[in-house]
C-alpha cells in the first residue's frame, strides 16, 4: 500500500483533540506486537477540497505516506486509510508521526473536520 493509499468511505469520527494537538502526534499501541505483526497508522479524513491530501512525516522530518482521496469530490464525505509505518518509529508502546493538509492552500495541521481519527493498528504479516 506504500505509494498510493487504499481509500474506502468510512463515517466521520471525532476526534477534537487534533486540531490543539502539538506539531507531532504520540500514538499509543493497542498492545504490544507479536513478531509477526508490524505497526500501522490508521487515519480517516472529514471532506477534504479536491486536490487536497494529508502528509504524513516521520519525526525526522521524512514523509511517510501522502494520503489523497481515490475517486472522491469535494464535499462528499470522509475517507479512511491504512499507513505502514516503520518499525522504527515504534519506541516503546507509542510512535510518533505529523500530519499535515496539503495540496490547497498554505499547508496546515489538520483540524477536527479534516482528520476525523488517528490511531495505531496492528497487522499480521506473513512469517518467514
Amino acid at each position: 500500500m506504500r505509494g498510493t493509499a487504499a481509500i474506502l468511505l468510512a463515517g466521520l469520527l471525532g476526534l477534537p483533540a487534533l486540531a490543539a494537538s502539538p506539531a507531532f502526534m504520540t500514538l499509543k499501541l493497542p498492545r504490544t506486537p507479536t513478531a509477526n505483526e508490524r505497526v500501522w497508522l490508521s487515519l480517516t479524513t472529514g471532506a477534504l477540497p479536491h486536490g487536497a491530501g494529508v502528509r504524513v512525516d516521520a519525526p525526522d522530518g521524512s514523509v511517510i505516506e501522502l494520503v489523497t482521496t481515490f475517486g472522491g469530490h469535494s464535499g462528499t464525505g470522509g475517507s479512511s486509510a491504512l499507513v505502514p509505518l516503520p518499525q522504527n518509529l515504534i519506541v516503546g508502546d507509542h510512535a510518533q508521526v505529523r500530519l499535515t493538509v496539503v495540496g490547497v492552500g498554505a499547508a496546515h495541521r489538520p483540524t477536527s473536520a479534516e482528520v476525523t481519527d488517528a490511531h495505531l493498528v496492528l497487522v499480521p504479516t506473513t512469517p518467514p
